[in-house]
């Protein structure tokens, strides 16, 4: 199998909760994504599949990338590669319930690929499941310890929770030394 999985899922922090940008990186070439989006789906190869997904989810074309997401898996049903893009079109539409199903599906299939645990975390730290968002982003950790994404999604789940419990301290009883911590964390999330 191509090792081609995108990884989406970048953890900000926004009013004092956990929230996903789960803006994918998309390679396609602007020349490219405007030939392949301009091609009826039934002319498409089976190795256009993947460029055209994410063609036409760059430009904000989310079921059309279904389409091409479905019409692929109808010829080729173990692909790993069209599962996971279909996931990643259903978190870019807003189709949370949908993409928690698909990407729980897709673990289940699938065990060894951490992106289904990277982005299944980024949608629940998005509810503040923040203990069960890091059970799997330690799971994607222990399939591919060099996973920067996932690396970086934990340290920004770490910093929600510091700045929470900073926030809550602060609460209590007005300190300089615990605003000055809170006001590191929210610089360091406000990057």
């Amino acid at each position: 199998m191509t090792r081609r999985l995108i990884a989406s899922g970048l953890f900000v922090f926004a009013a004092s909760a956990l929230v996903l940008s789960s803006a994918p990186t998309w390679a396609a070439d602007s020349r490219f994504s405007q030939s392949i989006t301009d091609l009826p789906l039934s002319s498409l190869r089976q190795d256009q599949y993947s460029d055209a997904i994410d063609a036409y989810a760059a430009k904000g074309q989310y079921q059309k990338a279904l389409d091409v997401a479905d019409l692929g898996l109808r010829k080729n049903p173990k692909s790993a590669q069209l599962k996971f893009q279909r996931c990643v079109v259903l978190e870019k539409m807003g189709d949370t319930a949908q993409a928690k199903a698909e990407l729980e599906r897709f673990i289940r299939l699938y065990p060894e690929i951490p992106e289904g645990y990277n982005n299944l975390a980024a949608l629940l730290s998005r509810e503040g499941e923040l203990d069960a968002a890091e059970t799997y982003l330690k799971r994607a950790l222990a399939f591919r310890p060099k996973f920067r994404q996932a690396h970086v999604n934990l340290g920004n789940l770490y910093l929600a929770r510091a700045k929470a419990a900073y926030e809550a301290a602060q609460s209590l009883k007005s300190d300089k030394t615990v605003k000055a911590r809170l006001d590191g964390v929210n610089a360091l999330l406000a990057r």
